[in-house]
């Protein structure tokens, strides 16, 4: 598969991730407590739907709640990189990064970041961080 065939395919591999982490059937780590849960769960629906104030608003919460969890940062970067933010989008999505230690959220976290390099038109970069996510 080609270099320029992979970053297309970018898009629909947030989408189906993100589809993933929505809605009730959100898997998550036991560290998260119900509260958190409920919070993120609703910003997912605010950022879904268009209401971009409120989700921001909850992923504020979020982060006084559980400032070391980089679910949160996922879900602020996913924000930022839908308002077209890409700069703070990025620094979200390494935020998480480093926060988390391995598993399928930094994976998540990789393929977030290989979109915003992409839509930043950071070929190489998305690239690199497909490879750190496990695509390529």
């Amino acid at each position: 598969m080609s270099h320029s065939s992979l970053i297309r395919l970018v898009p629909l591999i947030i989408a189906l991730l993100l589809a993933a982490c929505a809605g009730p059937g959100l898997e998550t780590r036991p560290a998260l407590d119900d509260e958190l849960r409920q919070v993120l769960a609703e910003a997912e629906t605010a950022r879904q739907t268009g209401a971009e104030r409120r989700a921001e608003a909850l992923l504020e919460q979020a982060v006084r709640m559980a400032p070391r969890e980089p679910r949160v940062w996922y879900h602020y970067a996913t924000l930022r990189l839908q308002q077209g933010r890409l700069e703070e989008a990025r620094a979200l999505a390494r935020k998480g990064l480093r926060l988390a230690r391995s598993g399928r959220m930094r994976s998540q976290l990789w393929l977030l970041l290989a979109e915003v390099e992409r839509r930043a038109g950071r070929p190489d970069a998305a690239e690199a961080a497909l490879r750190e996510a496990g695509v390529r």
